[in-house]
């Protein structure tokens, strides 16, 4: 019993190593297939091509036709050149002078008015006054060097009830030495007892700077612009010469122009 055991035990190692052997066997055969379709690479085939033959174009139905032959050009003549057919004028743009007018007397006369009217920055310039001025009205000229500036009064006009319109105002202007407006000027207006400034305004009508209501009768008011020495004109106020009342409302119309003292 023993033995057969043993042959039994020996025939399963038999069986499993052949089986061991063929197992190794395949396994080497599929690899070595493998590695060889791995060495093995394909060859491309040459084709061999043919060189490239010109294509010549295909001949012409009839012959070319010849250039013509270009002659030599004769040399040039150079001809004078012309003068030139426009003629331009230069005209003078300015105007001819009138012609000249012998001044008749009549003329004469209006330019000597009109000079005589037309105010100086130089000269003195004239005081005009209102003849019908009343008795109490006076002017008190400043006292000042000659070459001296200083405010003179140049215009004095006094309008009766029936020219103020009711009214009953002081009016002032104050000029330069060209007869422009001044405005921002003190003037001061006084009376028994008291006074007052005004201020011209340069934006209120013509000769109407300052305006100043006056209630006090003929003798009552005098004015004088400041800031220089200057004229003084007194005795101003309500009523007619000789018939003060206080129901006749006039007005006074002062023109003061800054002038140099002339010897």
């Amino acid at each position: 019993m023993a033995f057969m055991s043993t042959v039994k035990i020996l025939s399963l190692i038999l069986v499993l190593l052949v089986l061991t052997l063929i197992a190794f066997a395949l396994r080497t055969t599929i690899s070595w297939g493998h590695e060889g379709s791995l060495l093995i690479t394909p060859t491309p085939t040459l084709v061999p091509t043919s060189p490239s033959t010109p294509t010549l174009p295909a001949p012409l139905p009839f012959p070319p036709t010849p250039l013509p032959e270009m002659e030599a050009a004769p040399d040039a003549v150079l001809l004078p050149t012309a003068p030139p057919t426009s003629t331009y004028i230069i005209l003078s743009m300015s105007t001819p002078p009138p012609p000249t007018v012998e001044p008749t007397a009549r003329h004469r006369a209006a330019k000597r008015r009109r000079t005589s009217l037309r105010p100086s920055a130089t000269a003195t310039p004239p005081r005009t006054l209102d003849p019908r001025l009343p008795p109490q009205v006076f002017i008190r000229e400043a006292e000042v060097a000659a070459g001296q500036p200083y405010w003179r009064l140049v215009s004095v006009r006094w309008l009766p009830p029936e020219e103020a319109g009711g009214r009953h105002h002081i009016f002032v202007e104050v000029l330069d030495e060209h007869g422009h407006r001044l405005g921002g000027r003190s003037v001061r207006i006084s009376w028994p007892g008291g006074s007052v400034l005004a201020y011209t305004d340069a934006a209120k009508p013509w000769g109407e700077a300052v305006s100043f209501p006056q209630y006090g009768l003929l003798g009552s008011y005098t004015v004088a612009v400041l800031g220089l020495p200057g004229d003084e004109i007194g005795g101003l106020g309500l009523g007619l010469p000789g018939n003060d009342g206080w129901a006749d409302h006039t007005c006074w119309y002062l023109v003061f122009q800054r002038s140099k003292k002339t010897p």
